[in-house]
């Protein structure tokens, strides 16, 4: 059953700044009854007190509001000052306590202000981080357009001139196809001739075919490459994305001009 009585803070005169706190029933009795200790230095006072209708529930959250100021070895004694043990203790006492109350909700609306002020940093912060690396990205963008405007300028040209039809696309030949027309006369005479190469050749031979197997790599990927430049659809790819890019045929003047290209 609660039992009605009061929670008191005391300071002692040796240490002004370490405070007591419990609770009683009387509070001179119990003033008297710590100064009547042997083992006291100094003079205990009353500074503070709050009558409550339930002293042992208060007492627990009194001395939990104080308990990061302790001091080593003693249960009831804080090292934090009087007017400091006065306002955690009201707060914790906010039920029993009229600004108690009113210091807890303002404590709520400074946290409440301080946890949206951090937010707000932390969005600020993000977004100049996120105009850096735009600006960043920008510059490298600016200086790779820059850079690859010649080359796109003459495929664009180029493009235009085939799908117009005055411009062929020929068959890039190269050295390594005519190598592969020997190979390949050379391997169908050995097939239908029966004829094995002499002895000493053997080694040249097999050497000469493996460099065919890297040839045909390389060949095909020049014919998937021509048939591409003979496609109408790749060559206005190549149109589309260099208006895209470039929108008036020249290189942009400055990284600000990316903010109306998508490359």
């Amino acid at each position: 059953m609660p039992s009605h009585g009061f929670i008191y803070i005391i300071t002692n005169s040796a240490d002004p700044s370490v405070v007591k706190v419990g609770r009683t029933n009387d509070l001179r009795r119990r003033v008297n009854q710590h100064n009547g200790a042997s083992n006291v230095l100094g003079v205990w006072t009353l500074s503070w007190s709050m009558e409550v209708p339930d002293s042992q529930r208060a007492e627990s959250l009194a001395l939990a509001s104080l308990s990061r100021w302790k001091v080593p070895g003693k249960r009831e004694q804080f090292r934090c000052g009087r007017k400091k043990a006065e306002e955690e203790i009201s707060v914790a006492l906010a039920e029993w306590s009229h600004w108690g109350r009113k210091e807890k909700s303002r404590r709520k609306e400074k946290a409440s202000r301080e946890q949206a002020a951090r937010r707000l940093s932390r969005e600020v912060e993000e977004h100049a981080r996120a105009v850096r690396a735009r600006k960043v990205a920008d510059e490298r963008t600016f200086e790779m357009l820059c850079l690859s405007y010649p080359d796109r300028k003459i495929k664009y040209d180029r493009a235009k001139r085939i799908l117009a039809g005055t411009e062929r696309v020929p068959y890039p030949f190269k050295p390594n196809d005519l190598y592969l027309v020997l190979l390949l006369a050379l391997g169908l005479f050995y097939f239908f001739t029966d004829a094995g190469p002499w002895e000493w050749a053997r080694l040249p031979v097999a050497v000469a075919y493996t460099y065919g197997v890297f040839a045909v790599f390389e060949s095909w990927g020049r014919f998937d490459e021509w048939q591409k430049n003979r496609d109408p659809d790749s060559q206005r790819g190549v149109i589309e994305s260099f208006e895209t890019v470039y929108p008036d045929g020249l290189p942009p003047r400055s990284a600000r001009d990316l903010c109306h290209i998508e490359v």
